[in-house]
């Protein structure tokens, strides 16, 4: 492995420790999310709604930005190895793009009901 290797990798886990950091925030405002949605559930409050959708939409729209990160890294992999990994590398990393790029779709899906399902009430998108 030379220098470029080591130094790439040491890169992609720092900025995958950054990404724990991220979901790490991202889990405690699914907290606070579910418990504007509870309140919204027993009182009805068209604000306890508001807040939970665009706290909802937030979390999916910064989860994207991390799908897509991982894709273009794998991407990326597969650009520098296509010639050179063997053919189960690359089955392998095939698999994993297949998988990066469901996830995405999966998350715009979700965010796109997210974001239907409130009629406007939100102003960040």
């Amino acid at each position: 492995m030379n220098n470029n290797d080591i130094n790439r990798q040491l890169k992609r886990i720092h900025n995958e420790d950054l990404v724990w950091v991220v979901y790490f925030f991202i889990v405690i405002a699914a907290f606070i999310s579910n418990e504007f949605e509870r309140k919204y559930i027993f009182q009805k409050n068209a604000n306890d709604k508001k807040k939970y959708k665009t706290i909802n939409v937030c979390i999916f729209t910064i989860s994207l930005f991390i799908y897509l990160y991982f894709a273009s890294i794998l991407i990326e992999d597969w650009r520098r190895l296509k010639n050179t990994a063997s053919q189960r590398t690359l089955m392998i990393l095939n698999i994993k793009i297949i998988a990066a790029i469901l996830f995405i779709i999966g998350g715009l899906i979700y965010l796109v009901f997210e974001i239907d399902e409130q009629n406007d009430e939100i102003g960040i998108i």
